[in-house]
């Protein structure tokens, strides 16, 4: 990967660290793939599933994380903060220049002990010694010794990338200093009841289409076939019509949900899934109750079917099964299997 394009994801997901500092946020699982790519080729920081808000500065004690980016105070199970997340960075900013994480391992205690000792393979030669600089002061094992993000933004290795001409600013600018804190949302309270839980949540905001969706090409526009935008709508609606969905009314106000239409009725459901009846086989003889009678009779009674013989005419009527011979000799000699030995019942 070019040491540009390094730099330029260094620094967009420093200042989304920064973001989430300010408001006394730690992340708490940083990595590869909590970072998302745009199309205009910014950088996002995603899944803050695990992250948690620090109270008045009190450090945080939960182990929580991906192994090859946790600190080495997450390991020893000791209290962290922010500088945590300054430990992950430089993981993940080393692993985009040589494309493995600086500390593996075979087994968790191989790991554990490479994180505490802190020694890491070499940046590969084709990076400045300003990106192998960058990386050993984040990744360092003394918590202390790590720069904030605010130092790293500041420091001049940074602000000399930001001013050169191949460097790019993100679409969605970060927030400015002068514009002050900004204010979070409010926890949601669990009510007493469940049932009262959806209305605390926020009411959902979906957009009105797909952006691939024919009703968001501009007017005049020609679809990926070559079709009218007009055409392109009639046709979706059609296809809609016949999957048994309802096109989205025109008239519903922008930035309402869009409601889920069921594909068919219960009963059309239930027919598609309904399994097929069994086929009969001609050639299945009918049951036949085969211990009917006592031992060596044949089988007897009014519910009795008689199987047909494959050669024609009525079949042998099948017989209980006979004693085994052992069992035969056992009563014809008087053995009695509740005594001890032999003896007459």
């Amino acid at each position: 990967m070019d040491e540009r394009v390094v730099w330029s994801h260094l620094i967009q997901m420093a200042e989304g660290l920064n973001c989430l500092h300010e408001q006394s946020i730690v992340h708490r699982d940083l990595k590869a793939a909590n970072i998302f790519l745009a199309e205009d080729g910014s950088v996002k920081i995603g899944d803050l599933n695990v992250s948690k808000r620090m109270k008045q500065g009190n450090l945080l004690r939960t182990q929580i994380g991906t192994p090859y980016y946790m600190s080495p105070e997450v390991w020893l199970n000791k209290p962290y903060g922010m500088s945590s997340d300054i430990w992950a960075l430089g993981c993940l900013v080393y692993e985009l220049c040589a494309l493995r994480p600086p500390f593996v391992g075979n087994t968790f205690a191989q790991l554990k002990q490479g994180v505490l000792v802190g020694k890491y393979p070499a940046v590969p030669r084709a990076f400045s010694y300003e990106m192998s600089a960058m990386i050993a002061k984040m990744v360092r094992v003394n918590a202390r010794e790590r720069p904030s993000v605010k130092q790293i933004l500041g420091s001049e290795d940074v602000k000399a990338r930001k001013a050169s001409d191949w460097y790019k600013e993100p679409a969605a600018m970060p927030r400015q200093a002068s514009q002050g804190k900004q204010q979070l949302m409010d926890t949601i309270v669990v009510p007493h009841h469940i049932r009262n839980l959806q209305k605390e949540l926020p009411k959902p905001c979906f957009p009105d289409a797909r952006p691939n969706s024919p009703e968001v090409w501009p007017v005049g526009a020609e679809g990926p076939g070559g079709a009218p935008r007009d055409q392109a709508v009639a046709q979706k609606a059609a296809n809609d019509k016949d999957r048994g969905t309802r096109a989205p009314p025109a008239d519903r106000a922008p930035g309402t949900a869009m409601p889920i239409q069921p594909k068919g009725s219960a009963a059309q459901l239930h027919a598609e899934h309904r399994a097929p009846a069994p086929s009969q086989n001609p050639y299945r003889q009918p049951s036949v109750n085969k211990y009917a009678g006592g031992y060596g009779q044949p089988s007897r009674g009014p519910n009795v079917k008689t199987a047909a013989s494959a050669y024609g005419g009525a079949a042998a009527p099948p017989r209980k099964p006979l004693a085994s011979q052992a069992s035969n000799r056992n009563r014809a000699a008087g053995y009695n299997r509740r005594s001890s030995g032999y003896g007459y019942r």
